[in-house]
């Protein structure tokens, strides 16, 4: 080969390179893939009584909804609803449950029914024997989106641990991390600078010693799942969220070991504790 020819090569061999990167970095990644709209138009809805919901709530068991279906979920409203912000809920839900079905050893039973109930914002739960969850619908779309991602988390985690409690990673401390960056990452807000902002004199404890409901623990764990993710990548972390529901479901619930941490990103939970600070520019 002449060095003509090995140089137009190398240059081709860049460009194919660059085009390459290019597209890889326009493609976008799980949490941007949450608010890509299905595309499909809001159907007519049927109207509907329900049963069986448990502890979800006796009262909605009272009234009649109007319901419309998803691939993967029911969702029951009433007349008064902002029907702009059904319409934009409607067209992301099920986004939620690919997104959890990826991220989870087992997937939840469906379809779930959702309930978006009149004169609440932000009042969410979740019923695992009745495979249902309901919360607010005075909100804008990207507030419900994101508790109902929270909801969804529950649910998925239920559908491995059975009846086994779920502790704090497994349970709340995800659930609370999905539905938060799920939210910023609509809203165009950075986790990293929101969570620092929230954090100024750092975080609450150690990995191993997160717990308990408080909000400075929640927003704690937020920031540690949030640099563990960008640091270790997703693949990392679904394998750090099996093994943390592995080892709740074994433990009914009880504190993560620290082996979890060490397992899933190949550190101990020293070496990790420096490197989140550090993420952050804790001192």
């Amino acid at each position: 080969m002449t060095p003509q020819s090995t140089s137009g090569a190398a240059v081709r061999a860049a460009a194919l390179v660059a085009f390459v990167s290019s597209v890889a970095l326009s493609q976008p990644d799980d949490w941007h893939r949450l608010w890509i709209p299905s595309g499909s138009r809001l159907p007519d809805p049927v109207k509907v009584r329900v049963q069986s919901l448990g502890d979800l709530g006796s009262d909605l068991e009272s009234d009649e909804w109007l319901m419309v279906s998803t691939k993967y979920h029911e969702i029951h409203y009433q007349p008064s609803i902002d029907m702009k912000m059904l319409a934009d809920v409607y067209q992301v839900i099920d986004n939620l449950y690919e997104f959890l079905n990826r991220r989870s050893p087992v997937p939840a039973k469906s379809p779930i029914r959702v309930f978006l109930v009149p004169g609440q914002r932000g009042r969410s739960r979740v019923s695992p024997q009745a495979v249902a969850m309901r919360t607010g619908a005075d909100a804008e779309a990207t507030f419900v989106v994101g508790s109902l991602m929270h909801e969804e988390t529950h649910l998925f985690n239920f559908a491995f641990l059975g009846q086994a409690a779920q502790g704090w990673w497994t349970g709340e401390f995800t659930c609370i991390y999905n539905q938060e960056r799920a939210r910023l990452t609509k809203l165009g807000v950075d986790p990293k600078s929101d969570v620092a902002h929230q954090l100024p004199n750092g975080p609450s404890g150690s990995l191993a010693s997160l717990e308990g409901p408080n909000q400075a623990a929640l927003t704690s764990a937020m920031s540690a799942l949030y640099f563990l993710e960008e640091t270790f990548g997703a693949s990392r972390m679904i394998d750090f969220r099996r093994q943390s529901l592995i080892s709740s479901k074994a433990t009914n619930g009880a504190a993560l070991p620290a082996s979890v941490f060490a397992q899933a990103f190949g550190k101990d939970t020293e070496a990790l504790n420096r490197e989140w600070r550090a993420f952050f520019g804790w001192q």
